[in-house]
């Protein structure tokens, strides 16, 4: 089975930091001796490790001198900006628009549901005879207890 330099990339930082077990950091020095670019790379990690071990550590800083760093900064203003305050016309504006929003809404609802909950118009023979004309034979009129049925029998 033939392996990638993707197959043994992971290893090349624990092999430099002595951290692979045995068969597993001679199998990356094996991959290492053929491959140009992962013998490059694990160079490089022995290059930092190399500039890591000559960085000094920082200079010791006595009390005093923290003392006068942290007298500075209790000195010095601090500015933390919020954001321009708004006036009462910059909220008013919004409010005003949002509450004839929500009336607007309330009354079309309103509306709508007033007219959906009408009943429909109640006729009786009184008020059909009221609209044809009484001398028009074709037309009879008969009232039953849930409707009023109107006969045209001139379109029959």
């Amino acid at each position: 089975m033939k392996t990638t330099c993707r197959d043994h990339e992971w290893m090349i930082g624990p092999l430099v930091d002595g951290e692979l077990p045995p068969a597993e950091a001679e199998e990356a020095e094996k991959h290492l001796r053929s491959c140009e670019a992962c013998a490059k790379l694990a160079e490089d990690f022995r290059a930092f490790d190399r500039l890591a071990r000559r960085i000094e550590e920082p200079p010791p800083v006595s009390a005093l001198e923290w003392a006068k760093i942290l007298e500075r900064v209790r000195r010095e203003p601090t500015v933390i900006r919020l954001g321009a305050r708004r006036g009462l016309l910059d909220w008013l504006v919004p409010a005003l628009s949002m509450a004839a929003l929500v009336l607007f809404g309330a009354f079309a609802i309103v509306g709508v549901l007033m007219k959906h909950n009408q009943e429909p118009p109640q006729l009786n023979s009184a008020s059909v005879e009221v609209l044809m004309e009484k001398d028009n034979p074709k037309i009879k009129v008969e009232e039953r207890d849930d409707a009023v049925i109107i006969h045209d029998t001139a379109n029959l």
